[in-house]
């Protein structure tokens, strides 16, 4: 299905990316959206090309999210909340 994507732009208003939702799938780099919260085991496993991904510092990571991936750089954005 996704043999030949590479970037793939999700809406602001996701919350979930599901378990193996890009697995084995050929995208470079991918920006998560501050809103999801959950995301699925596997969600990104075996990406070959993936590169770089940005995510927001309000979620948990799952230990097996990149699993058969080759070292993407997880770039970790903080957020300022206004009191």
């Amino acid at each position: 299905l996704f043999s030949k994507i590479e970037h793939v732009e999700l809406p602001l208003s996701l919350v979930t990316i599901e378990s193996e939702a890009f697995c084995d799938s050929n995208i470079v780099s991918i920006d998560v959206p501050r809103r999801v919260r959950k995301i699925g085991y596997r969600a990104f496993a075996c990406c070959q090309n993936l590169r770089l991904v940005t995510i927001s510092d309000r979620r948990d990571i799952p230990d097996d999210m990149f699993e058969g991936c080759k070292r993407p750089l997880l770039r970790i954005k903080t957020i300022a909340y206004k009191k």
